[in-house]
């Protein structure tokens, strides 16, 4: 038998799900199972891909440090 989980959701979802279960004479597991199978793959793109660009940023900002410290000390080295 499968793991049981309680989800809170709004007063629409429910309706939905409960529509949806009415009208196909099928469990509301059924149809809360599909949807959650189909978007969880899309859940690391939506929710995480902001991590992903903050770091580049942060990768990007450090970069730049280190070229305009470059450039200063040729710049230094080119005048002596």
């Amino acid at each position: 038998m499968s793991p049981i989980v309680s989800v809170r959701t709004d007063r629409p979802v429910l309706d939905a799900v409960n529509a949806w279960a009415a009208r196909t004479y099928q469990s509301c597991g059924l149809y809360l199972r599909a949807a959650i199978t189909e978007e969880l793959p899309k859940l690391p793109e939506r929710f995480w891909a902001h991590d992903a660009t903050d770091h580049r940023d942060e990768d990007t900002e450090k970069f730049n440090q280190i070229m305009v410290g470059l450039l200063k000390k040729l710049d230094t080295n080119k005048d002596q």
